[in-house]
């Protein structure tokens, strides 16, 4: 399969169709799926990441972005279409709340209005209980009940790196299962976005602002990232099988493909990074051209 059509299958040129292509995969998966709900979670983060939310300012993480917000959103739906059409299933309302916790998974990212000082990657240690918080803010307009932000806690806290799933209070098995599901979804989303060599360079600064010093420059993280593919592989390995069936299942009905392409570009890029780190006498960021992103940071950040 060629790069433009393997990322033209996993990329969502829109928030738009991200939701138009998510209802249709819900209204397949169930006719009880309460999509309206998961419309209004999702438009909501919309408006939220694009400044439209009373109170709150745009995103401006350009790795934990809302591109990355709604891939993950649209890898979520993937995967519990898939599960259907394998024969499986998840309560509805259950499924509707991984859902919302995809689209929501990164909001602790956000800054309120009154919060000048930086970037919101300085919340990079506490996005996570800062998401949840903001959760529990919107409880009413989202229509959600105690049992439903304790899922979506559980859920999101699966996608934290830094946390065992067995540290996890999860209210039930499907919730585990889900949570599982959206750290694939998360991880997927990033590492197989077409551009995700050349945003690690944002992720590099992110890190940088939130106090992080675990990596010295950007090619060093470039260089680490090899064992970051690593770390991912034993992390995901409890839905791995699971995951790579659903996908597999989506794509077979939805696009007559019997691949995942996630793991397809996923694959690319590993190997594509592995070779560039091979030449020794430039910087591996040197090698990276896709979206003017490398120019970009210079200009953000060596001016």
């Amino acid at each position: 399969m060629d790069a433009q059509k393997l990322y033209g299958l996993i990329v969502a040129e829109s928030p738009e169709a991200a939701m138009d292509e998510v209802a249709a995969l819900l209204q397949e998966i169930s006719a009880d799926f309460p999509i309206p709900m998961v419309e209004t979670a999702f438009w909501t983060a919309v408006r939220m990441y694009r400044g439209e939310f009373p109170g709150f300012r745009a995103c401006n993480t350009e790795y934990h972005s809302l591109f990355h917000a709604r891939q993950t959103f649209l890898t979520m739906a993937r995967l519990l279409h898939g599960v259907s059409c394998e024969g499986g299933s998840f309560p509805p309302r259950t499924a509707a709340l991984a859902l919302i916790a995809a689209i929501f998974h990164d909001s602790g990212y956000l800054q309120e209005e009154g919060d000048q000082d930086g970037t919101g990657a300085k919340y990079a240690r506490s996005h996570v209980e800062r998401g949840i918080a903001l959760l529990h803010r919107l409880r009413e307009q989202l229509g959600c009940d105690a049992s439903d932000l304790a899922a979506m806690t559980a859920m999101i806290q699966s996608t934290d790196l830094t946390v065992d799933y067995n540290d996890i209070a999860y209210p039930s098995a499907d919730t585990r299962t889900l949570g599982q599901l959206l750290d694939v979804a998360d991880l997927f989303a990033q590492m197989s976005d077409p551009k995700y060599l050349e945003k690690l360079l944002f992720l590099f600064h992110e890190f940088r602002e939130a106090g992080i010093r675990d990596y010295g420059s950007e090619g060093d993280l470039l260089r680490k990232t090899i064992g970051f593919y690593q770390m991912v592989e034993s992390r995901l390995q409890p839905a791995e099988a699971q995951a790579d069936r659903s996908l597999r299942a989506h794509f077979r009905r939805r696009h007559g493909l019997d691949t995942n392409p996630y793991r397809e570009s996923i694959r690319r890029q590993r190997d594509y990074l592995q070779h560039i780190l091979q030449i020794t006498d430039q910087s591996p960021e040197t090698h990276l051209h896709r979206g003017g992103i490398v120019e970009k940071v210079r200009e953000f950040y060596r001016s």
